[in-house]
């Protein structure tokens, strides 16, 4: 990917930013709305508020957990395009 991102135009790396942060919204509203849906399911399941509370909390430690990876795997790809850019920007007044 480093290597096939080097000869992309700093427009085209700005629009693959860009991209990327959409996608990231995207994501993180489909995690949102899926949090909100495991939310309603186990509580219809649920016997009582003490089960409720013990099932969500696995559910949303599970769904944080799956957010905090994809959000620090984004962040080194935006480190990355940022590096790539700054690169490229140098490239161009050399």
């Amino acid at each position: 990917m480093k290597n096939d991102l080097k000869h992309l135009r700093r427009s085209e790396l700005i629009d693959l930013i860009y991209e990327m942060k959409k996608r990231e919204i995207e994501l993180q509203t489909r995690l949102d709305e899926a949090k909100l849906q495991a939310r309603e399911i186990t509580i219809e399941k649920a016997g009582s508020i003490a089960d409720a509370a013990v099932q969500l909390s696995g559910v949303f430690q599970a769904a944080q957990e799956a957010a905090d990876t994809y959000l620090k795997s984004i962040k080194a790809k935006e480190k990355e395009l940022a590096r790539l850019t700054k690169q490229a920007k140098k490239n161009m007044r050399d």
